[in-house]
């Protein structure tokens, strides 16, 4: 019996991963970035933005609010593009995580010449700093 149920969930979750990474694969790339032209475009959402239109990529580091009794409190990671467009500012969501987003902003910093600005939540999350970032600073 344990064995069987072992088997099962083995078999489950590797089901489960295969089917969510084939549907993120059938999406198709989430940012495609054109150097000639510097044009982004977020297949996945239907946008297309010309150089101008883009603010800056935000690298953003914060902590969830702690619920009571909660001992570990992991710092959530969002990499976002805002836009400017017609005088509407937005944000487009690429990428959240647990985990660091430097293996996907490294090569974009490198590839890109968007800006990036790192937000940052200090002393429990009560202050939040904006500042710019260049990469060199290790977070």
């Amino acid at each position: 019996m344990p064995l069987g149920v072992a088997l099962a969930t083995c078999c489950g979750v590797s089901g489960l991963v295969y089917y969510l990474f084939a549907g993120a694969r059938r999406l198709g790339p989430w940012l495609v970035y054109d150097k000639a032209t510097g044009r982004v475009e977020l297949p996945r959402e239907r946008l297309e933005c010309d150089r101008q239109e883009i603010v800056h990529l935000q690298y953003i580091t914060t902590k969830r609010l702690c619920w009571a009794g909660q001992r570990r409190n992991p710092r959530e990671t969002e990499l976002n593009l805002v836009t400017n467009r017609g005088g509407i500012r937005k944000w487009w969501p690429l990428l959240q995580s647990e985990l660091t987003v430097n293996a996907v902003l490294k090569p974009l910093m490198e590839n890109t010449n968007l800006p990036v600005v790192r937000v940052e939540d200090e002393w429990r999350g009560w202050l939040v700093t904006e500042t710019p970032y260049d990469g060199t600073v290790g977070h």
